[in-house]
């Protein structure tokens, strides 16, 4: 989601004043009541999954767990950007994830933010049901741990994640995706992301650690 990597710290998190200052809350999974999905929501399996690779005039965005100041975590970028074989032309799901935005499918997510995601993350995926109706997205980054001609991939940054207001199991679904099918295979062993507070409960239950988890309520 001028200078593109100063644009995405910006929209990520904002200068904070003394009378600013960050609250931090340690969460659990057990601060959470039980996943339980509502009478509405119809369970789902047998999804596709078409990767897309964005133009590679946006691989200089990368994110970097220290800013790089070489060129060798983008040649590492682009070797890894070569070896992924995408399945659905970018034009075509940067269109499709338009309209699942439009159509309200994201809560909370507002249409430039899911474009901006989806023009500058590293990869991306579009999850559809074997009937071909689209029941939600992906957008990833990958961190760089810059050092020098010893530079690695660190994670998976999973920018966004958004299934569909009327199935079941697409989060989960996701992961196990990206786990088996982006991690494995690229030798990459952590995933990241950063979740809603609506959606903690999930993440923390599916494994992830949060400590501390930051919330931030600008009014």
């Amino acid at each position: 989601m001028s200078d593109s990597s100063k644009k995405r710290k910006t929209r990520r998190s904002r200068d904070s004043s003394p009378d600013d200052s960050p609250k931090y809350t340690k969460y659990t999974a057990k601060s959470f009541p039980p996943l339980s999905a509502k009478s509405h929501i119809k369970p789902i399996a047998d999804l596709e999954f078409s990767v897309f690779v964005p133009p590679e005039v946006f691989i200089m965005r990368v994110k970097s767990k220290s800013y790089p100041k070489t060129s060798v975590p983008y040649q590492l970028l682009n070797r890894l950007r070569s070896s992924i074989k995408p399945n659905i032309p970018y034009e075509d799901a940067l269109e499709h994830i338009k309209e699942h935005v439009e159509s309200n499918k994201c809560k909370y997510l507002r249409k430039s933010v899911a474009i901006e995601s989806a023009e500058e993350s590293n990869i991306g995926c579009i999850i559809k049901t074997r009937k071909g109706q689209m029941v939600g997205f992906f957008t990833i980054y990958f961190t760089v741990k810059d050092r020098g001609a010893d530079s690695s991939i660190y994670s998976a940054f999973v920018d966004i994640l958004c299934g569909h207001p009327d199935y079941s199991g697409i989060g989960s679904e996701a992961l196990n995706y990206i786990k088996t099918h982006i991690c494995e295979p690229l030798g990459i062993r952590k995933i990241e992301l950063e979740s809603i507070t609506e959606s903690l409960g999930f993440y923390l239950k599916k494994g992830f650690q949060c400590n501390p988890c930051k919330l931030k309520l600008d009014v």
